[in-house]
């Protein structure tokens, strides 16, 4: 290969590498891990418009656990709108989102407060809210990026709940009990990964 042909091969190479390192990759799919979500699947695509500064963004998550005897079956859904400050779809952006958290608790082994005798306790309830959050995050990397967010929920999960357990033998007590609190409060953070393309 003669020196000429080495010098486009080079120069094509660089072309290929910058125009992929900041190209726009509007379609990124990846994972989050944190609070409200726990974890949950996330998709974006960067619309062509403003620069590719506007992002439609969805999270989704379904999922089973059990937390100090309290076992949850949780469901959460966030749609929202991530906004650029950069153009590209790339660094700092906040987010404005609609959040819908759904958890059906399933209390057990409950000890009676009223007579230390009675155990072994159950009850069941389902938590719903519906609420928008604000965050700001930023996103960084290429190919493959991270995205770490921090935020406020403005109606979160109550930190207890009213229910109604049962005993052998039929006795019903009303009582509050907690939810755990990895579902509760008002503070968003959480840590993304995945890729675009």
């Amino acid at each position: 290969m003669n020196l000429i042909n080495r010098k486009i091969l080079i120069s094509l190479i660089f072309i290929l590498i910058v125009s992929t390192t900041f190209a726009v990759k509007p379609f990124r799919i990846g994972v989050r891990v944190g609070l409200p979500n726990v974890v949950s699947l996330n998709a974006e695509y960067v619309l062509p418009i403003l620069g590719h500064r506007i992002a439609p963004t969805i999270d989704f998550s379904d999922f089973s656990l059990t937390i100090k005897d309290v076992k949850t079956d949780f469901k959460y859904l966030e749609a929202g709108i991530n906004f650029y400050l950069a153009p590209n779809g790339k660094w700092l952006y906040a987010n404005a989102s609609y959040i819908n958290m759904k958890t059906n608790l399933e209390y057990t082994d409950l000890l009676s407060n009223a007579n230390p005798a009675l155990t072994g306790g159950v009850a069941s309830t389902e938590v719903n809210i519906n609420s928008l959050s604000f965050k700001l995050g930023a996103k960084l990397g290429g190919l493959f990026y991270f995205r770490p967010e921090i935020g406020i929920l403005i109606n979160p999960l109550p930190n207890d709940v009213t229910i109604q357990a049962t005993f052998p033998g039929g006795i019903t007590e009303t009582r509050v009990e907690e939810i755990p609190s990895a579902l509760t409060g008002a503070f968003i953070f959480n840590i993304g990964f995945g890729f675009s393309f």
